[in-house]
């Protein structure tokens, strides 16, 4: 079963795997980045699939 940027967001925790990593979704219209809920305020983040949004996610 997949995962949705709603999934990660109601339950961060399933951002974790190995210790310290992040979950990427990319979908065609948003990005979904997740990571482990102690390592941030926000664990989840949406970024939209736009030039300028995919350069804060990767500046993030």
């Amino acid at each position: 079963m997949g995962l949705s940027g709603y999934a990660l967001r109601a339950n961060p925790t399933y951002a974790t795997g190995a210790a310290g990593s992040r979950r990427i979704l990319l979908g065609s219209a948003a990005h979904f980045v997740a990571v482990p809920p102690e390592r941030d305020d926000e664990p989840v983040r949406e970024f939209a699939s736009f030039t300028a949004d995919l350069h804060r996610l990767a500046d993030g």
